[in-house]
């Protein structure tokens, strides 16, 4: 079982037949106040692909560190980077843990936990 922090928001999902493409919850869009046409920086972090919104202007001069800056399309989808799939172990029929910590949007492949009973 996995422990939510109250901070957290949990939405369970695979990734799209492409397994490229992550369509973004409506939910999470709305709580962080990104939109279509917005840009996302991912990175990956302690295991899970995070995804934060970005602004050029800000962000570029302010920040040593940037990961992939990908734009959400017109569907509220963005393209999730082959080389963060094959280091985490993305398949397309994984299961996946997405969840909001803060203003971050996290991926992760769903850990399958045994009950002890």
């Amino acid at each position: 079982m996995r422990k939510k922090d109250k901070q957290e928001e949990w939405v369970d999902m695979r990734l799209g037949k492409s397994l490229k493409l992550f369509i973004i919850p409506r939910l999470l869009m709305k709580k962080i106040n990104i939109r279509r046409g917005n840009y996302m920086e991912i990175s990956i972090e302690f295991g899970a692909i995070c995804l934060r919104r970005f602004n050029f202007e800000q962000d570029i001069m302010s920040r040593p560190h940037i990961g992939v800056v990908r734009k959400i399309d017109h569907e509220g989808r963005i393209s999730i980077p082959a080389e963060y799939r094959k280091v985490l172990k993305i398949d397309k029929e994984d299961l996946l843990d997405v969840f909001l910590q803060g203003n971050v949007i996290k991926i992760r492949k769903r850990r399958e936990e045994i009950e002890e009973g």
